[in-house]
């Protein structure tokens, strides 16, 4: 009666709040879900012919065999990945997609899986860079809109962007810059597959690594407030870390990282602790 009276007295009817959107979850049993990756990093994620590989691809089958799910890897650059998941065209993205406050807010952020430093690449048999001030007024190419590029800027260094680090490595090949720079393990897997290319070494036979207030925190990155699939995903990424998983696929991928960090087990694994939903 009350209603119906506000409602003769304004001449309006009441004002129904509409249900928010329903977000997740997208993870289950028989259920597709589209998934983002890197096409071109070796021993990562790698695309030949209608077969996908690598370290971030093990992860995902992980995911979709605890639950059920039937994951389609869908193509992605860096400078997308953002978008992507905010504008919902993706359920999920595994792509070294790094853990920054400015993600936070444009998706759900699950992990991280992995931890590593940023390197430097350069063509093999070149000795001039052996620390990180060697790279001022050096040409440097790294990703668009990755963190990558903002830890090279103020250095001294002349850097240029593309949207796949597959195409700064075909410029480094060429002669058209002195190094490639990103995330260490990402430069690791294009040494392993060229014989052109190493990691830059300093001194002591160490790599020279980009100086960071921390290393980089690979996360599994879902859609803003997919909470459900979030925990989802925590617990089984908390069982890949610690059922073995992460190592036997560590040892299968980065064999010529463990050749030279030997403490690589506690370096680049992520403590239990720092796991959450972000």
């Amino acid at each position: 009666m009350l209603l119906l009276t506000l409602a003769s007295c304004t001449g309006k009817p009441p004002v129904q709040k509409s249900a928010p959107p329903q977000i997740g979850p997208f993870l289950g049993r028989d259920r597709t879900i589209t998934v983002g990756v890197k096409p071109d990093q070796p021993q990562l994620s790698q695309q030949n012919g209608s077969r996908w590989d690598g370290f971030e691809i093990r992860l995902i089958d992980y995911l979709a065999t605890k639950t059920g799910s039937n994951p389609i890897y869908t193509p992605v650059v860096t400078a997308d990945r953002d978008s992507r998941l905010s504008n919902r065209q993706l359920h999920m993205i595994v792509a070294n997609y790094s853990d920054t406050p400015q993600r936070r807010t444009k998706a759900e952020l699950v992990g991280p899986y992995m931890v590593t430093p940023q390197g430097i690449l350069v063509r093999a048999g070149d000795t001039s860079i052996r620390s990180f001030a060697e790279m001022k007024g050096k040409s440097v190419c790294t990703t668009t809109d990755s963190t990558s590029l903002d830890a090279l800027k103020g250095a001294g260094i002349h850097i240029s962007t593309q949207d796949r680090f597959e195409e700064c490595v075909k410029q480094l090949e060429g002669k058209q810059v002195n190094a490639v720079s990103t995330d260490l393990l990402i430069l690791y897997g294009f040494q392993h597959t060229s014989p052109k290319l190493a990691v830059a070494l300093d001194r002591t036979s160490r790599p020279v690594e980009v100086p960071a207030t921390a290393s980089n925190k690979w996360m599994v990155g879902l859609q803003p407030g997919d909470g459900t699939d979030c925990q989802t995903v925590l617990n089984l990424v908390r069982s890949f870390l610690t059922d073995n998983t992460w190592e036997l696929n560590f040892n299968t991928w980065f064999p010529h990282v463990q050749q030279v960090y030997k403490d690589w087990s506690t370096r680049f694994k992520p403590k239990l602790e720092s796991l959450g939903c972000y």
